[in-house]
């Protein structure tokens, strides 16, 4: 209840202290995903590395055809269009490609 109360007493964060700890818990995830993950993608990407990112490309690839597809049939701005190709895929990094108006 404490913690609820806080910000209306005038006890808030700074937003460098809440971008710093975003950042890093990211970082600590990623680290931590990279040491349990790290040892055998190496392995991996040996045997079957090229087969697995063509297919990966082509998925992407194909994702997109359809969005613009998708939006030249219904008329849609590039910022929809890419907003249903970021939404469909779940991808935050094209989220973040999206024009802002």
């Amino acid at each position: 209840m404490v913690c609820l109360q806080r910000p209306h007493l005038g006890f808030g964060l700074e937003p460098e202290v809440l971008a710093f700890a975003r950042d890093g818990g990211l970082i600590i995830f990623v680290y931590t995903i990279g040491v349990q993950v790290g040892p055998g993608f190496f392995t991996s990407l040996r045997k079957q590395g090229l087969p697995l990112n063509l297919m990966a490309g082509a998925i992407v690839l194909i994702g997109a055809a359809v969005a613009l597809f998708i939006g030249w049939l219904g008329h849609f701005d590039i910022a929809l269009t890419t907003g249903i190709f970021a939404g469909a895929t779940t991808n935050t990094p094209a989220l973040g490609a999206t024009p802002r108006r």
